[in-house]
């Protein structure tokens, strides 16, 4: 029906939130306890829920189609991440009264994906405007070019592991699922991908990490 759902050990719960049309949610863990959701609004705004049941209008708008994303600090924050209606890289606290924009261009119709360094600050992957793949520090306050060419339409999906380093994956250009690490570089790899889906990445607590996507044959791997 278009709203925000959420699951838990009782089962899923309806929060009567409206979302926009093809847009995701994004969820986070809290250290306190609980977790924190966000998402675009049918009205294309961005949106917080918590699992105490609060809503928050943060009154941003975001572009078309996009979807945000959000993780927790070390500091117990959290960070939200987003393409604004403007096609820049927004950012902004949940309890930030304003946005912050790293003023770089985003490929329209991407979102950009956010995760926590283990010793304060944050990593944003996304999409830039040229195609690529381009990763923003919070700590330099700058971005970097990776010169992956990504597929239109799709977004990187980023993790840190423990030691600091990052990984992000990717659909390409040539619609096969490619990583890029930190320490060593692009991994191309011959899994394909359906058009127009993004990858997800996850870090794990011994080291390494492990991606989720949905082939070419529109199965899960």
């Amino acid at each position: 029906n278009g709203d925000l759902t959420v699951s838990s050990a009782t089962g899923p719960v309806d929060t009567g939130l409206v979302m926009a049309p093809g847009t995701s949610p994004s969820v986070v863990g809290l250290a306190a306890g609980g977790y924190e959701v966000t998402y675009q609004s049918a009205a294309g705004q961005l949106w917080t829920y918590s699992s105490s049941g609060f809503a928050k209008r943060m009154a941003f708008r975001l572009a078309t189609g996009t979807s945000p994303s959000i993780t927790a600090l070390s500091d117990g924050t959290v960070e939200v991440v987003f393409q604004t209606s403007a096609d820049t890289l927004g950012m902004t606290g949940t309890a930030a009264a304003l946005v912050r924009t790293a003023a770089v261009a985003m490929a329209p119709g991407s979102s950009p994906s956010v995760a926590a360094k283990p010793g304060g600050g944050f990593v944003v992957a996304y999409q830039a405007g040229d195609g690529t793949l381009a990763v923003y520090d919070s700590v330099t306050s700058s971005s970097t070019s990776e010169g992956v060419a990504m597929a239109p339409g799709t977004g990187p999906s980023i993790a840190v592991g423990p030691d600091g380093d990052f990984t992000v994956a990717v659909q390409s250009a040539k619609q096969t699922l490619t990583t890029f690490g930190s320490l060593d570089g692009e991994q191309d790899g011959s899994l394909a991908m359906l058009a127009g889906t993004s990858p997800s990445i996850m870090a794990l607590p011994a080291g390494g990490f492990e991606t989720a996507v949905q082939t070419a044959a529109g199965t899960f791997a």
